[in-house]
């Protein structure tokens, strides 16, 4: 009888009489590790390490489409439905990518960006190559702009269109996290303490405004290693979230700051 029930749930339509088709629920087979609301809060993305992306319809809580084609975990995704467009990183240093999705259709990805590689010539002989994995990615409000961070310095601008990163916007700290104001004026992103330039500060957010990217301001944070960054409602307000050791034991404290 409950399987009956899944079977019969109305088709969700969004914009251009284009349907998104309820399937019946699995959810993730292992944990989640990323996940994003759509702008008008109807949709939620999410990734796990079963190397999946799925979308859920969050008022009634339950999974409309699931997409396929990554072979490592999911390190970031986010969402745009207005232009029909999900994006998903996933990789480590034996390969990285970034897929692009058309929300509508529950095929394979056509659109793949890789990451960015680095090559080592060892001493012993022979050249190594490794990937710089992907921590983090936002997508722009037109749906079209790309950001993310690799697992080096500066922050990766293209466009989904893009096989590679076309320009850089400067950071002393491997980015942990990259976010859109809601109203879309405003990018910033923040790091960690692990791999930042020499005599670098991890201890801080930047913002750009968008879509000039001129840098606006670098808000001093009390503690390096930055998880999260959110902005209110308005887009002036800012909560960071920082994960700071303590020297006592091999435990960590969270520490949250407020930005106005």
């Amino acid at each position: 009888m409950k399987l009956w029930l899944l079977l019969f749930i109305p088709v969700i339509t969004y914009g251009q009489k284009r349907k998104l088709e309820v399937v019946v629920q699995k959810g993730h087979s292992a944990s989640v590790t990323s996940m994003k609301f759509s702008e008008d809060g109807r949709f939620l993305v999410t990734g796990g390490n079963d190397q999946a992306i799925k979308l859920w319809d969050v008022r009634s809580g339950r999974e409309i489409r699931t997409f396929s084609g990554h072979d490592e975990p999911i390190t970031d995704v986010d969402i745009n439905i207005k232009e029909g467009v999900i994006i998903s990183a996933a990789g480590n240093a034996t390969g990285s990518e970034i897929l692009v999705w058309d929300v509508f259709k529950d095929d394979k990805s056509d659109k793949r960006i890789k990451g960015g590689t680095s090559y080592l010539n060892a001493f012993i002989g022979g050249d190594w190559e490794w990937s710089f994995e992907i921590n983090a990615l936002a997508l722009a409000p037109n749906g079209k702009d790309l950001f993310w961070g690799e697992d080096h310095l500066g922050v990766q601008v293209g466009k989904i269109t893009d096989n590679r990163g076309k320009d850089l916007l400067d950071t002393d700290w491997i980015p942990n996290v990259i976010v859109f104001s809601p109203n879309g004026e405003f990018l910033a992103a923040g790091g960690g303490e692990v791999k930042k330039k020499v005599n670098g500060n991890s201890n801080e957010i930047r913002l750009w405004k968008y879509p000039s990217l001129e840098p606006l301001v670098t808000l001093e944070t009390p503690y390096p290693n930055i998880n999260q960054i959110n902005f209110d409602g308005t887009g002036r307000d800012i909560v960071v979230l920082n994960t700071q050791e303590t020297d006592s034991s091999s435990l960590f404290r969270n520490n949250i700051s407020l930005y106005k």
